[in-house]
């Protein structure tokens, strides 16, 4: 290089009197840094810059952004490919940059901060050395079969001569994002500094490798015996290999990059690098054009259009409330807690109320825990925690609340005392204070009626656990206004979550449609079906959990409330709510008491029991395997095709205003096998014909509850689909 700066759109090139070139990413008009055609176009140019310059004698290369340093390939563009030898080339393309990268005869280092993902992980291991900041930020990792493809620029083959077999399966099958300090530990960044001392070390480690341009920092962890001669020894790998292939093959089909990104590690080790990174090639884009990439490039853009504040709300900016800075939680229970440690995570000032002293030191017990195992598990300091924990005050006073610019309502779902609250909460809170209410089930409107100002109440519904489950419903009445629902989107995008705005309706929309399904499987309990066999069909459909399980660990007492609430959409006497409340009267509420649908110790089922429901329940007669509770397809049949038309059913009536606003609540709010995309993407890929004509038959032979809602019908009249991507080819005649 002749000139000491040069300056590309997405790159700044800079060398110092040392000779140490620092390349600096900065993609023009975009949050985050991505590899698309232009930032590969240029990265070419970079690096013949970078060989041909005789002076250089090290390159850093970091990002310009602070949101972070690379979060991978722009999916958008490998979802617009037509051909698979345009995938291909584009595969190739960066292969043979990131090659480049680490041919170059100087030393690189990848300095780290904020996602380092897929493709960005890809550049950072072609470098001869990796920094990464230590901090909540910071996420390090290859997620790419949770898109339905393999990492294909090398992340196969360079990760496992990094870190190890074991490791790296265990990274790219699960699509761990690893935090700093869990990546230092296992030798696949050379060092992890803390924020203040980030500059320095990464200094320090320029300054080592300027000393020793041959030093090989030493990364790699030690092992014991037993993993040296599983990862590194022929027999150890074969070993590793089948016991993977066995452990993922329950899941193969459905998601076939798992045995892709298996038999790319596999190649890359057994032969060469190069074959290893030609069947990275030919996978990807094999992969790509997949039903199951389809669904989950969808999920993926549902979930990007979810978390766009202008999704929701076209306010502009001047005409916005402030920016939350307070936050109230009232309630410490489980879900309370939940809420309240999230926001403090999140820096938020944080007043957290009970009734008495004993319940106030148990939602801070709970808090306490929270944080606890986010330092455990390497994903914060506990310098960190306390310091968040600081900006919590815990009260027994409404008074306390005096600053709050929102105050969100947990405790349990009693109407009445919701409303007690809402009364507490406007005589004790400034004008400007939103109200929102946690509940699952309670129309908003119900609770919000007490309230002089309704336009500032909102429903805030959260999923339990609150620090795992992305989703947060945010439920608008007719009285709410936009400025309260631009705020709390803003809000849960800050908090870390993704928002659906949805209508206030009794479940609103996600439980609304999982209580059909639920309900069923509660009368196929009854017909005779054990709890086991039911869930064993809906797991077999993909469901990460099946209904009764799922039952027994929500708790049977809350899922009787629950039907209660929802008893206003029945189309016929529902036997659900009687059969759960019996069930609670001898405390048979689930995993809590330690029976249910199952039997428990701990957290582990033992058995499923049965229940004598005689007199709660109505017995068909007559039916055919078509719909019998002793036939396993006819198990899934029921289950799904109660949940599928409830979902039409809500669209139809607006409860959200778009399919894929469905799809994606039902995917990350319930677990919805995910690579059928959600339950209104599976319509399409049936066939909205077959649909209407199995629900036909099951109305005939089990009851009005399976009546085809008048949006299928209405789309089927049409010619429609929910998806204009469905093809009729890609439709199947069976649910399973």
């Amino acid at each position: 290089m002749t000139d000491e700066k040069t300056n590309f759109e997405c790159f700044q090139i800079q060398k110092d009197d040392r000779g140490v070139v620092t390349v600096t990413v900065d993609l023009p008009d975009r949050p985050l840094n991505v590899f698309n055609e232009r930032v590969l176009r240029e990265l070419d140019g970079v690096l013949s810059q970078l060989e041909n310059d005789a002076s250089a004698r090290l390159v850093v290369f970091r990002s310009g952004k602070e949101s972070g340093f690379f979060a991978g390939a722009d999916v958008t563009e490998v979802e617009g490919m037509k051909t698979v030898d345009e995938v291909k080339e584009v595969v190739a393309a960066g292969q043979s940059l990131f090659n480049r990268v680490e041919a170059l005869r100087m030393p690189t280092v990848a300095v780290i901060h904020g996602p380092c993902l897929g493709g960005g992980l890809e550049f950072a291991l072609a470098c001869t050395a990796r920094i990464a900041r230590d901090d909540g930020s910071t996420r390090i990792g290859l997620p790419e079969v949770t898109l339905g493809f393999i990492p294909a620029w090398g992340g196969t083959q360079r990760l496992p001569r990094l870190v190890g077999l074991t490791t790296a399966l265990g990274m790219i099958l699960e699509a761990k994002k690893l935090p700093a300090a869990r990546a230092k530990k296992i030798g696949l960044v050379d060092a992890a500094a803390e924020p203040s001392q980030f500059d320095a070390q990464t200094g320090t480690l320029i300054d080592v490798l300027l000393a020793n341009q041959k030093t090989v920092i030493a990364r790699r962890p030690k092992l014991p015996l037993k993993d040296k001669l599983l990862n590194y020894t022929g027999i150890g790998r074969w070993l590793v290999f089948k016991e993977v292939r066995k452990k993922i093959a329950k899941n193969a089909t459905n998601y076939p990059a798992l045995p892709h990104a298996v038999r790319a590690v596999e190649i890359g080790l057994s032969s060469t690098m190069q074959a290893g990174l030609e069947y990275e090639q030919n996978a990807f884009a094999e992969l790509v054009f997949s039903p199951t990439c389809r669904s989950l490039l969808s999920l993926f853009y549902g979930r990007e259009k979810a978390r766009n504040p202008k999704t929701w709300s076209s306010l502009e900016k001047s005409k916005r409330l402030a920016d939350v800075q307070n936050i109230g939680v009232v309630g410490g229970g489980t879900m309370g807690a939940g809420i309240a440690q999230l926001a403090c995570y999140q820096g938020y000032n944080v007043v957290l109320k009970e009734i008495n002293d004993e319940q106030l030191a148990a939602g801070k017990e709970r808090i306490d825990k929270l944080f606890d195992d986010l330092v455990r598990k390497g994903r914060m300091r506990q310098s960190e925690a306390e310091e968040r924990l600081a900006k919590m005050t815990c009260t027994l006073e409404w008074s306390d609340f005096a600053d709050c610019d929102v105050i969100v309502e947990a405790v349990i779902e009693n109407e009445e005392l919701k409303q007690t609250i809402f009364r507490d909460l406007e005589a004790n809170v400034k004008e400007s204070a939103l109200l929102v209410s946690n509940t699952s089930s309670i129309p908003i409107a119900n609770i919000g009626e007490v309230v002089k100002e309704p336009d500032r109440v909102a429903g805030l519904h959260f999923f339990n656990p609150v620090h795992r489950m992305d989703l947060v419903e945010i439920v608008k009445t007719d009285t709410t206004t936009e400025k309260t629902i631009d705020a709390l989107v803003r809000l849960v995008k800050k908090l870390g979550k993704t928002s659906i705005v949805v209508a206030d309706s009794p479940g609103f929309l996600v439980n609304r449609i999982l209580f059909p399904y639920l309900s069923e499987g509660v009368r196929l309990f009854c017909e005779g079906a054990s709890a086991s066999q039911i869930d064993k069909e809906m797991k077999k459909f993909g469901m990460p959990m099946g209904p009764m399980e799922l039952l027994d660990v929500v708790g049977v007492d809350v899922a009787a409330h629950v039907a209660q609430t929802m008893e206003v959409f029945q189309t016929e006497p529902n036997p659900t709510a009687k059969v759960l409340s019996a069930m609670c009267e001898q405390d048979r509420k689930g995993q809590k008491t330690g029976i249910g649908f199952y039997q428990w110790e701990g957290r582990k089922k033992v058995g499923s029991v049965p229940f004598d429901a005689t007199g709660l329940i109505d017995i068909p007669a007559a039916v055919s395997e078509f719909s019998a509770a002793d036939n396993g397809e006819a198990i899934t049949r029921r289950l799904i095709l109660s949940l599928l038309n409830e979902s039409a059913k809500c669209l139809g009536e607006q409860i959200v205003t778009e399919p894929w606003m469905v799809d994606l609540s039902m995917v990350i709010g319930t677990g919805f096998a995910p690579f059928r995309g959600g339950p209104l993407r599976t319509i399409d890929q049936m066939g909205i014909r077959n649909v209407i004509a199995d629900l036909e038959r099951l109305q005939k032979e089990c009851g009005n509850r399976f009546e085809c809602c008048s949006l299928l019908r209405e789309y089927f009249g049409a010619n429609r689909n929910f998806f204009e991507s469905a093809k009729e080819e890609d439709r199947q005649k069976s649910i399973a």
